[in-house]
């Protein structure tokens, strides 16, 4: 740095005199701002030392409003030397800084959106996606949050590759901003990634408050229910009953819950579902089941996002047109048939019931009893060795 700039003057307690910060000149300004952001000058008033970006953020506020947009000029013109720092003279701590600081101020600005070309233009730099380099390309990315800007999805899908699942949280986030229903189709696209639904359960809360139990959020935890390990099912389902997102009676209540672990193997050899052998309760036999049927469920264009329900019947019935049509256990079909009144009552919004219905008018005509011929196929098979 050159010549010493005026600094703001402090009072006998150490507390700045906003008058004196009033009266700096444009250039002073933006140098003293530099130098609390790099260490050079305490970042403290009345004794009480603050991060950086805490502190420039409180004198902000204090200023008179026609200084505030002054400052907002001298922060931008930080910004923009860090994005063209060839010899990156912002890197490190000082540039994390700098990034909190551009967020707390420019959130509730009228001029939220000034900083974000130069932001996008950050995010695109290589030099910043280097291994590194990523914890701040990960801070550029949450400081376009923080100025609540609508990124497009390319955008953040971009990212994810960019970062891989460390930066689940941050893509899930701005993805949120846009729109929940973006934010949920990009977790059900990689809900393979255990990072991904684990960020899915720390935004819950966040998509609750600003969007409320919209549907697209409670027909998404639906979907990926029955298609997640048991133990995130088990978090997801917890969440979303306390957020109100999933009804607490739906657990455990679905078609096959008070079905023998008999009539789910039936059930799972008539169509040709192979079934883990070392299973023996029914518990354990029907999560296997669903989350068979539930792939299945994904070849029927009119199933989208529903309930676990729609998602039974739907893959039974691709089950049984595989192949050149397979048939259920006759009393499977019955069941599934009685069934038809709680499918109704349990339904999604928008839910195409009767598809459903007639789906499981389906089923209950190819059914017909398998017992007896398995029984047979076992007996023929002992007979033989």
């Amino acid at each position: 740095m050159k010549d010493r700039p005026s600094l703001p003057a402090v009072d006998e307690q150490g507390i700045i005199i906003m008058d004196t910060v009033n009266d700096l000149p444009f250039v002073d300004l933006q140098r003293w701002i530099m130098m609390v952001l790099f260490g050079d000058e305490p970042a403290a008033g009345g004794g009480r030392e603050e991060p950086p970006h805490v502190f420039l953020k409180r004198v902000y506020d204090q200023v008179d409003p026609h200084v505030r947009e002054t400052f907002e000029e001298a922060v931008l013109n930080h910004l923009a030397d860090f994005v063209r720092d060839s010899d990156r003279e912002w890197e490190g701590e000082c540039a994390d800084e700098l990034l909190l600081l551009v967020a707390a101020v420019f959130r509730d600005s009228h001029r939220s959106g000034a900083p974000v070309d130069l932001l996008l233009c950050a995010s695109d730099q290589e030099l910043l996606r280097e291994t590194g380099q990523l914890s701040l390309h990960w801070r550029v990315l949450q400081t376009l949050i923080g100025v609540r800007h609508r990124a497009t999805p390319e955008f953040w899908h971009r990212q994810y590759m960019i970062g891989g699942d460390e930066y689940a949280l941050i893509v899930l986030a701005g993805l949120s901003l846009t729109g929940v229903s973006l934010a949920v189709e990009w977790v059900i696209r990689n809900r393979q990634s255990e990072a991904v639904i684990n960020a899915l359960l720390s935004r819950l809360p966040w998509l609750v408050e600003q969007y409320g139990t919209a549907p697209e959020l409670s027909s998404g935890l639906r979907y990926l229910l029955p298609r997640l390990p048991k133990p995130q099912a088990v978090d997801l389902q917890d969440v979303g009953e306390r957020l109100g997102l999933l009804n607490v009676q739906t657990r455990g209540a679905g078609i096959f819950a008070e079905w023998s672990a008999e009539e789910l193997r039936l059930t799972a050899h008539a169509v040709g579902l192979e079934l883990p052998g070392e299973l023996a309760e029914a518990d354990e036999l029907r999560l296997a089941l669903e989350e068979r049927l539930a792939v299945l469920a994904d070849e029927d264009a009119f199933i989208g996002e529903s309930t676990p329900d729609a998602q039974v019947i739907t893959g039974l019935r691709q089950a049984v047109r595989r192949d050149g049509y397979r048939a259920l256990p006759q009393r499977t079909g019955e069941k599934l048939w009685q069934y038809g009144s709680e499918i109704i009552k349990r339904a999604a919004p928008g839910e195409d019931l009767v598809r459903l219905l007639g789906y499981l008018h389906f089923l209950r005509t190819w059914g017909r009893d398998v017992k007896r011929e398995i029984e047979e196929e076992t007996e023929e098979r002992t007979a033989g060795r």
